[in-house]
């Protein structure tokens, strides 16, 4: 594994700032080689620090990397942009401005939807404020586990037609256990919570689950719910009701069909009988 500025002791090759350079601390042995001969031109050995240079390939075993330029003096700053983009991996930006009195100051906050904010602090006419931008972090009084992971895909394509997750509800508190399935259309609902499928790792074998909790909201759909359906019953039942005086055209529309059908079968009948058949 290899880290930028992480001392642990799990890091195989640690990239150290040092001033204005860099230092490379690997585990093992470490070859500098020519980039034009491919020829090792020096050996950093294990546990031993050396100059981690722009423009020079290192190779370790299996891994070579080169670092094309280094800014030690770059700062990571928010630009605007028209276009959105749709990398889950990267942040937003949001910029606050912050007054108070007649001090004031602008940080910019990294994060979003999906991302464990950062906390920034700032002293601002002698109060400490702290900010942060990202997802609330929220402990569930149950687990889930992910028994299996299934994806379906069309015949003769990489498409994927349906996929589902196999889970055991694990509920401590209340022993209480549970098998059930995730997939489309197919919620889990347990203490107000609600899970959804949402997608899967590339490997295929993990799974994204949308959580809703919102009690609330809930209540309200489902009252809107009640109140549609006695709207539509009372729709019913009401003698004045618009559904009503429709249902009493259609019958009288309905009872003046069989009267059409005899008098027009009586005229084709009067209408044969005058009809006669002449031997040539």
């Amino acid at each position: 594994m290899i880290a930028f500025g992480d001392t642990s002791d799990e890091v195989d090759l640690k990239i150290l700032q040092s001033g204005d350079s860099l230092i490379l601390l690997p585990k093992f042995k470490v070859d500098i080689v020519s980039m034009a001969t491919q020829g090792v031109q020096s050996t950093i050995d294990s546990g031993k620090a050396a100059r981690f240079n722009p423009m020079t390939l290192y190779r370790a075993g299996s891994i070579t990397m080169v670092m094309k330029q280094y800014f030690p003096k770059a700062i990571q700053a928010a630009m605007p942009n028209d276009e959105i983009i749709k990398d889950q991996n990267t942040p937003d930006a949001f910029t606050v401005f912050v007054k108070s009195g007649k001090e004031n100051k602008t940080l910019t906050l990294w994060g979003g939807k999906g991302f464990d904010g950062q906390e920034q602090s700032i002293k601002l006419n002698g109060m400490d404020v702290k900010f942060s931008f990202g997802s609330l972090w929220k402990e569930l009084p149950f687990s889930l586990k992910l028994d299996r992971f299934i994806l379906e895909r069309y015949p003769g394509s990489n498409s994927p037609a349906s996929f589902q997750s196999n889970i055991t509800l694990i509920d401590n508190d209340k022993k209480y256990f549970r098998q059930d399935s995730i997939y489309m259309n197919n919620v889990l609902q347990y203490h107000g919570y609600r899970f959804y499928q949402s997608s899967y790792d590339e490997d295929e074998k993990g799974t994204y689950l949308s959580v809703n909790d919102d009690m609330p909201g809930t209540i309200v759909s489902y009252l809107g719910y009640l109140l549609l359906a006695i709207g539509f019953a009372a729709n019913l039942l009401n003698p004045k009701s618009r559904f009503r005086w429709l249902l009493q055209q259609t019958s009288q529309v309905k009872s003046a069909v069989p009267v059409l059908l005899i008098f027009a079968f009586q005229l084709r009948k009067s209408n044969g009988s005058n009809i006669r058949f002449l031997n040539s």
